[in-house]
């Protein structure tokens, strides 16, 4: 499996995030945390 974020491999060690109803996989926390700042920033601009 591969990080939703940078491409690296996801390892036990990963992170799960659910957004939306989709569920992302992440190496490690950091990524998980810009994913998902980016994600909301998205999500924001088309829902204005």
């Amino acid at each position: 499996m591969t990080c939703a974020e940078c491409g690296n491999t996801v390892t036990e060690e990963g992170v799960v995030t659910r957004l939306d109803g989709s569920v992302y996989h992440f190496c490690c926390p950091s990524c998980e945390q810009q994913f998902t700042e980016t994600y909301e920033e998205l999500h924001a601009r088309t829902s204005e």
